[in-house]
């Protein structure tokens, strides 16, 4: 068998085994993370499996992408308007106002 260079200026000859023997073992897998502890104000809600979330008793679109998770619904500025957070992080406005539970825009 050949020898590849690199594995040659290691001092490898043929036969011997590759690199992934030697390799370092995987770090443990964290299962989830802690719950993120949302304010004392946040209405915190759960989005449902579809990707909705409950303000003022209708369900609103948020995504998928968050089917599961705990997000805090914030009164903004604007009547019946409400921005949501994940974590830290702003995910949108949800207008309220009308029936269509629309992202504010």
């Amino acid at each position: 068998g050949r020898v590849r260079p690199a594995a040659a200026a290691r001092g490898a000859r043929a036969g011997d085994a590759g690199h992934a023997v030697r390799a370092e073992p995987a770090r443990a897998f964290v299962e989830a993370p802690p719950p993120f502890e949302y304010g004392p104000g946040d209405a915190v809600r759960r989005v449902s499996a579809q990707g909705c979330v409950s303000v003022r008793g209708r369900p609103r679109r948020l995504g998928k992408a968050f089917a599961g998770e705990r997000v805090a619904v914030r009164p903004t500025t604007a009547d019946g308007v409400f921005g949501v957070y994940y974590c830290h992080e702003h995910v949108t406005d949800l207008d309220v106002r009308g029936d269509g539970g629309r992202a504010a825009g």
